[in-house]
């Protein structure tokens, strides 16, 4: 399940990449925990790591070609589960389900918002 939100995230990251602290800031974890998980995809060949050009200190992640492959993949058995879950639960159901899910997802954002703005970010 870690993997798949770090693949996710670095794609969406696009070729730049992201540091460690921002990857682990986003999924909530510690960077050692998301150091972990990174040198297991690195030995996988998912991601690269590279250094900054201006200062060698920062190291952003980013995935190989193998990697984004894998992402793909992820969101495809995702949106066969999707799938799968609307065709299980009914067309009233599954509107009820996303009418929830949106506003939990909302609520999720409105709390990430007051908890960067406390930590003054």
């Amino acid at each position: 399940m870690h993997e798949t939100r770090l693949l996710m995230l670095l794609e969406n990251a696009g070729p730049e990449g992201m540091k460690v602290l921002d990857l682990s800031k986003d999924m909530q974890v510690t960077s050692p925990f998301v150091t972990q998980q990174l040198n297991r995809m690195e030995d996988n060949g998912l991601i690269v790591r590279t250094k900054g050009e201006e200062d060698r200190r920062i190291v952003k992640i980013s995935l190989t070609d193998k990697g984004r492959a894998a992402a793909d993949r992820e969101k495809e058995h995702f949106k066969r589960m999707l799938a799968g879950l609307c065709e299980h639960l009914g067309e009233a159901d599954s509107r009820e389900l996303a009418r929830l899910m949106n506003l939990a997802f909302d609520y999720f954002e409105e709390k990430m918002t007051d908890r960067e703005e406390e930590e003054g970010n």
